[in-house]
């Protein structure tokens, strides 16, 4: 392959990008379509042209880490390797590890990619990966720390109350009992005006009418026999016959 030709195709890309990068919003735009550009190339066989156009997406200012993964793929397709290769593995790496939302779909860009060059990249993916997670429990740990220590210090200046002794400490007052009302007394059945009468003794009963040895002799005699003229029935007297 003409290293002069990879070189030329290097420096316009590196133009390209320098230019879109100028442009403000339409620099993203462009960087991506240098990466599209570059994948396309690869995996058509065209490594030279793949590295041209992944190195103008990443002097872009790209921060994609599959446009370094597949530019140390086509460095290592056509035969390089080395320092560069390792650099572009790490730096995608690390960006894939901080990637933390995963806006970038490493995976499936990398799902054609297989063979030995896809065995060394999962090597400093793994790597990557377990260095990322090494620095955020670091991270937590220190965090942890510095809350702790914040909160004793804060304990520590706070200020204390004293406590008098015990002597100088107003005893409680007494406990004072509730007072006890008594219930309203309860009127007797006698004395309630509206008591209705025993059932036995019904209240307009008569009392019954003396007997004949009570009552007196010439009352008993009145008694059973009633007045002559009193009663219009009785036979006129033998004078008037």
């Amino acid at each position: 392959m003409n290293v002069r030709r990879i070189s030329l195709c290097i420096a316009a890309g590196c133009s390209l990008a320098l230019c879109a990068s100028a442009s403000g919003a339409g620099s993203g735009a462009v960087l991506t379509e240098f990466y599209g550009a570059g994948v396309h190339q690869y995996f058509s066989g065209n490594y030279g042209q793949a590295v041209s156009s992944l190195t103008a997406a990443i002097n872009g200012g790209t921060r994609d880490p599959r446009a370094y993964y597949f530019r140390a793929l086509a460095a290592m397709q056509s035969g390089g390797g080395g320092s560069d290769v390792e650099a572009d593995l790490r730096k995608g790496a690390a960006l894939e590890s901080a990637d933390a939302d995963q806006f970038y779909a490493v995976g499936r860009s990398l799902e054609r990619v297989q063979g030995q060059a896809r065995m060394t990249l999962e090597r400093y993916r793994a790597l990557a990966r377990a260095e990322a997670y090494t620095r955020r429990h670091d991270r937590d740990l220190l965090r942890y720390e510095q809350r702790r220590r914040a909160e004793a210090d804060v304990l520590r200046r706070a200020p204390v109350t004293p406590v008098p002794p015990a002597d100088l400490i107003p005893a409680p007052p007494p406990a004072v009992a509730p007072a006890v009302v008594p219930p309203p007394p309860v009127p007797a059945a006698n004395d309630n005006p509206f008591d209705e009468p025993p059932a036995d003794e019904p209240a307009d009963a008569v009392a019954p009418p003396p007997s004949d040895e009570e009552m007196p002799a010439e009352d008993a005699a009145a008694a059973e026999a009633p007045a002559a003229e009193d009663n219009p029935f009785a036979d006129e007297p033998e004078a008037a016959k």
